[in-house]
């Protein structure tokens, strides 16, 4: 083998879980190859003869000149053909899900291309255009009608396929979070105007009631929250991504669009409502810690036709979405084949498990930090393998529990895992948005192709990174970004079975 195919092998086969995650739209065009050889002479034994060159083919033509004359054709293979459809085929070996469009036959798909049903989608809007390819032995004459060809244009492809259909194949998305967005405003308060009181082991901000508190600075950051952060975070790390969420038709809901557009998160599951606002909450930033007012205006949720992407994120929604939460867990029932990374936010906490359990059942993916894990059960168990396997009890594959700075555990029914957090390069400026960090980035690369522990130690970079920015979105890294710190960390910074 030479070196050439040898070094293009190896990079396939490590590409490889990567390629089965992603998708592809081929087209637009479909052949019927006919593959003749010219016949010289036919034997009483029924063999034949063929003229083997081009020069000599052209000087029987030249001969012909100004007579008439004919050629015996010798049919030798009839395949399929086209630019698409030949990559089509040779993608969809390889394991690409993938939609093949173009004129493959129409009404009925032509019988050359049946067999393609069996490794990908085909869409198709006119009968295959038709090449009898002349072979010699130093060349090919093609002979091509292509009438067929022009009949795959916009007025076709929108009638026959659908505008709805071709816009969805274009923009699919790997990774679809659904919650709500919000605008935040951090406030940062001044360390002599406020102080903390530890009262039966809770810490509470305390300031002079009846009072003029001062504060340092404001800074007001839109299109975050749990699901928001997680589209952005998929998005810089490399997927395709979308939101399924819900604005007023304020100034501030145009701005969450807009800032999302910007992270190149698709935004046409986002719903304006009329006549309602943007949600919009206050953070208290004291110190490098945060406490957070919240308001979820009551919008009416629903679910858009989101198609069938590779994962959902589904996380935090307002008081008023439990019957939501049904209508999330039929379409995942309906899909199996879209997997669920759930995150669950302070109302969903508040649902309860038993409410909520189909759900829980339906999540490849689990995430939640340990003083949620003991109000989601109802128990302070303060053991972190017990709080692992009673959550995953309630039917997660793969549990991820967070515990701050004391660092994160998984269990995925065969090992517990322990891993550090990732070293500051300086003490942290605030902790908003550090959770959704962990949670997006170590989903983002299950979705990648990576296993439990390159993910687990992928996770706690990005929540490093985004403590060191102000707002959630701010310090959220890329993957070459990521993958950068992953060279210089310590030598200790590995999983560890527990």
């Amino acid at each position: 083998m030479n070196p050439l195919t040898e070094k293009s092998l190896d990079l396939l086969k490590k590409a490889e879980k990567i390629l089965l995650i992603q998708k592809g739209l081929i087209g637009f065009d479909g052949f019927v190859d006919q593959i003749l050889r010219v016949v010289d002479k036919r034997h009483a034994d029924g063999s034949a003869t063929y003229i083997t060159t081009m020069f000599e083919f052209a000087a029987r033509i030249q001969a012909a000149a100004g007579k008439s004359t004919k050629f015996d054709l010798s049919l030798q293979q009839a395949k399929l053909g086209g630019n698409g459809p030949i990559m089509a085929q040779a993608m969809a070996a390889l394991g690409l899900p993938l939609t093949c469009i173009g004129n493959l036959g129409h009404p009925d798909i032509h019988p050359l291309f049946q067999p393609m049903r069996d490794q990908c989608r085909i869409l198709t809007i006119a009968d295959p255009s038709h090449t009898d390819a002349l072979e010699f032995n130093d060349g090919k004459i093609m002979l091509s009608q292509q009438d067929a060809t022009r009949k795959v244009n916009w007025e076709n492809l929108e009638k026959i396929v659908g505008k709805e259909t071709l816009f969805h194949l274009f923009d699919e998305a790997d990774f679809i979070a659904i919650g709500d967005t919000v605008t935040d405003a951090f406030i940062r308060l001044d360390t002599e105007a406020a102080h903390i009181d530890i009262d039966k082991g809770t810490r509470e901000i305390c300031m002079r009631f009846a009072d003029k508190i001062p504060y340092k600075e404001v800074y007001v950051i839109p299109a975050v929250g749990n699901s928001a952060n997680a589209a952005v975070s998929a998005a810089r790390l490399g997927l395709s991504s979308a939101l399924v969420s819900n604005v007023g038709d304020d100034y501030f809901g145009e701005e969450c669009l807009g800032a999302l557009a910007k992270e190149k998160v698709a935004t046409e599951f986002i719903k304006k409502h009329l006549g309602r606002k943007t949600n919009y909450h206050y953070v208290l930033w004291f110190e490098d810690d945060r406490t957070i007012l919240i308001k979820h205006e009551e919008y009416e949720y629903g679910l858009p036709d989101i198609g069938n992407p590779r994962w959902v994120y589904f996380s935090s929604l307002g008081g008023n979405s439990l019957p939501f939460h049904k209508v999330v867990e039929k379409y995942l029932l309906d899909h199996s084949e879209t997997k669920l990374a759930f995150q669950p936010g302070t109302y969903q906490m508040k649902f309860g498990k038993e409410a909520l359990a189909g759900l829980y059942k339906r999540s490849e993916v689990f995430i939640c930090n340990k003083e949620e894990a003991q109000r989601i059960l109802g128990k302070d168990e303060s053991d972190i393998k017990k709080l692992l396997q009673m959550v995953q009890d309630l039917g997660p594959k793969i549990v991820v529990i967070t515990d701050g700075v004391n660092g994160a555990y998984t269990y995925d029914g065969q090992e517990f895992l322990f891993i550090r957090t990732y070293p500051d390069p300086r003490p942290p400026l605030q902790r908003t948005g550090a959770g959704d960090a962990f949670s997006s980035t170590f989903v983002v690369a299950l979705i990648l192709g990576k296993d439990i522990r390159t993910a687990l130690r992928w996770a706690p970079i990005n929540s490093m990174s985004v403590v060191q920015q102000i707002g959630a979105r701010a310090g959220l890294l890329t993957q070459s970004e990521l993958e950068k710190y992953l060279v210089s960390a310590p030598a200790d910074y590995e999983p560890k079975i527990i």
